[in-house]
């Protein structure tokens, strides 16, 4: 990861994640590349203007572009 701003900010996130999951064992990998997406989808939608309202929504479709 190149930007230290996006990698703490996907670690803030993971870590919500795992919290609000109940604090699993093992899952690591798949709460930081959900948040990954997460917050690759809130860059998007900033660099879009805002015109996508919802992160999770990007998240799909930048999910959809990797097949």
């Amino acid at each position: 990861m190149d930007d230290p701003e996006i990698e703490q900010r996907i670690r803030g996130r993971a870590y919500a994640i795992w919290e609000q999951e109940g604090r699993p064992d093992g899952k690591h990998l798949q709460h930081w590349s959900r948040a990954k997406r997460l917050i690759a989808a809130e860059e998007l939608r900033a660099a879009a203007g805002g015109l996508v309202t919802h992160p999770e929504t990007a998240a799909h479709a930048l999910e959809e572009g990797d097949e």
